[in-house]
């Protein structure tokens, strides 16, 4: 019952401060009986003592808010700011919490908070809900900002993920030269490891880009690459 699995759980995390699996347990257990409120209750007076605690809560916010359930979710994540104000995955799930409701002037001070971040912790994801925000908000000269720092990131070259992501979010922003960059670059570097799907968008994207910025000396050489 309850009344007896939680209190014992988090005694043997006092107990054993370094044991995540306590922290899992506990986790694991609100987690099946999904109780949000609960979870948060149980597992924030030990964020200070075990990060673990902060992870679990987040993973536990971006499962809710993969089955819609955006008004539980961002009762997590406000509690999460409340806890850690500056950590980049909290801020970063609040932030697309709020994208998805479109509640788009209350993500203003994430986006600034965001912006804040040490580089190290600033992630692709983070350059995408402020790209999203910008163009959304009709500010194409700050969402072009956030695509050129986008495009600067080595993370973005690591992942066939972003193939198939980044295309599509540089096309409505006309930022050519940044798509024609991000499309060889990225060929470049995976030309092998790329699915046929991301190829063609990778493909295309570049076609788009040499078209759009008269490189038609390049695209000439691109289409008959494609057709040998």
């Amino acid at each position: 019952t309850p009344e007896l699995v939680v209190p014992l759980l988090v005694q043997a995390m006092d107990a054993f401060p370094d044991l995540s699996q306590t922290v899992l347990a506990l986790s694991s257990y609100r987690n099946g009986r999904n109780e949000g409120k609960e979870l948060v209750a149980d597992l924030a007076p030990l964020a200070e003592r075990h990060p673990d605690s902060i992870k679990i809560l987040q993973n536990y916010a971006a499962a809710l808010m993969d089955e819609n359930e955006l008004e539980t979710a961002e009762g997590v994540l406000k509690s999460l700011i409340e806890l850690s104000p500056q950590d980049g995955l909290t801020l970063l799930l609040y932030g697309n919490c709020l994208f998805q409701q479109e509640r788009l002037e209350e993500l203003r001070p994430i986006i600034h908070a965001i912006d804040q971040l040490p580089e190290k912790e600033y992630t692709a994801d983070h350059a995408i809900l402020q790209m999203r925000h910008g163009w959304k908000h009709g500010e194409l000269a700050q969402a072009r900002k956030y695509a050129e720092r986008l495009v600067s990131l080595p993370e973005i070259y690591a992942h066939v993920r972003f193939a198939h992501l980044v295309p599509p979010l540089l096309r409505p922003l006309e930022a050519w030269e940044l798509q024609r960059r991000f499309a060889a670059t990225f060929l470049n570097l995976n030309a092998e490891k790329v699915d046929a799907a991301a190829l063609k968008r990778l493909c295309d994207a570049r076609m788009e880009a040499d078209f759009h910025t008269q490189n038609y000396e390049d695209l000439a050489v691109l289409l008959e690459r494609l057709l040998r």
